[in-house]
Parts: C-alpha cells; structure tokens; sequence
C-alpha cells in the first residue's frame, strides 16, 4: 500500500462509515430506496487537497452544502465519480480508494 492510499483511507474515516450506513445518496441512482436515515443527502462533490504527494484533506458537499471557494472554483483535485460509482454498489471500497489514487495521481502528474 503506498502512502498516497494510506492517506485517501485515513482522510475517508470520517466519511466512510456514513457511506457505508446509507447517509449520502447519489443522483441519478436509486440508493435512496428503504429506510432513509433522517440525516441523508444526496451527494453535490466530493473534493481532497493534496500536498507532497498525499491527500492532506478530503471534503464532502450534499445539495445545498455551501462550498468552499478552492472547491467551487474547482482548485481542488475533484474525486466525485468514484465516491458515486460507491454509493451506487458499482464499485467496491477498494475499488473507490484506487480510482480516487488514479485521479490524485494524474493531478500530481499535471
């Protein structure tokens, strides 16, 4: 494991279990079916700072979530697709973790 996913991991532990317990939706997809939690939201971005080649900080916007101007103004790396191919039981966990490495690494590359 390189420490580029080791980081995506530790900076997805605040998320992760929301994720995993039905919290965030994503549009378009019908994970918002059965019992909704009272706190679910459908997910508008999901952004991540990156710095000395790790992920230093990763954000999550619902609908209606005020932005942050880095993440409005899309400074930050964008990681959206992959957090939605999750939600949506397209891809695994792991699977998310990897693509969100590929997107990071592809921004470090540029």
């Amino acid at each position: 494991m390189t420490n580029l996913n080791k980081s995506i991991r530790h900076e997805m532990r605040y998320y992760g279990p929301r994720i995993r317990a039905g919290h965030y939706g994503a549009v378009g997809t019908s994970s918002a079916v059965g019992d909704i939690p009272n706190d679910f939201a459908f997910i508008r971005r999901v952004c991540c700072d990156v710095e000395n080649g790790i992920v230093t900080d990763i954000r999550l916007y619902a609908v209606n979530d005020a932005m942050e101007e880095r993440d409005y103004n899309e400074k930050s790396v964008n990681i959206t697709e992959p957090v939605e191919s999750y939600i949506a039981n397209r891809i695994g966990w792991d699977d998310m973790i990897d693509e969100i490495e590929a997107i990071v690494r592809e921004y470090i590359a540029e």
